[in-house]
């Protein structure tokens, strides 16, 4: 089973979106669209895997953002205390980073990492960036 996000302007256009895929998964793929699809309005976004989707940004949903502020503080704590070194803190701050840098959720990170180790941040996404 897949999932299939679109938005559109008008139902005129998503409707003519949903034909041309099931044209492409039939013809390409040899699949089927399933017989009820739904087409809905909403323009307070779409939940899905701890982000909220709009046509033209990404939030993290509340307990996305509640998730990774405990997380970011348990794991700078475990540093801070010496329970964990720089290598053990960068291991468990990626993924958690990454996570959050699918959705629109800059100033949210510059926040959090306001109030622990400035440079390790910088240097982690830093090195993210880069690949390293």
């Amino acid at each position: 089973m897949a999932f299939k996000c679109g938005f559109a302007t008008t139902r005129n256009l998503l409707s003519i979106e949903l034909r041309e895929i099931g044209t492409f998964l039939g013809d390409k793929l040899k699949l089927r669209l399933k017989d009820k699809i739904q087409l809905n309005r909403t323009n307070l976004g779409v939940p899905f895997l701890g982000f909220r989707i709009y046509p033209t940004k990404i939030l993290l949903l509340p307990q996305s953002k509640k998730r990774f502020i405990r997380k970011h503080k348990v794991y700078m704590d475990h540093y801070h205390s010496g329970h964990w070194n720089e290598k053990t803190l960068a291991r468990h701050l990626e993924p958690l980073i990454e996570f959050t840098k699918i959705a629109d959720s800059l100033n949210l990170r510059r926040k959090v990492s306001k109030y622990s180790d400035k440079g390790f941040i910088q240097r982690l996404e830093a090195r993210t960036l880069t690949g390293v």
